[in-house]
């Protein structure tokens, strides 16, 4: 099963700056569920493009709005 990116997005985003072990959380449970070796990598793919997202936004600073 495929998780929603914009889930975990949300999940990051809320978990109050330990985005790092909530990612961590999410992927041990990805990896053992029950199911392929390649929905477990789709899954654990969204994870990590859903923390560089969130790192992404918080690196680098809003447009000017002049």
């Amino acid at each position: 099963m495929k998780i929603d990116p914009d889930f975990v997005l949300k999940l990051l985003r809320e978990s109050d700056g330990s985005h790092y072990v909530t990612a961590i959380g999410i992927i041990r449970n990805e990896i053992q569920v029950d199911q392929s070796p390649f929905a477990k990598l789709r899954n654990v793919k969204i994870v990590l493009d859903a923390l560089d997202t969130l790192h992404n936004e918080i690196v680098q600073p809003p447009p000017d709005e002049r």
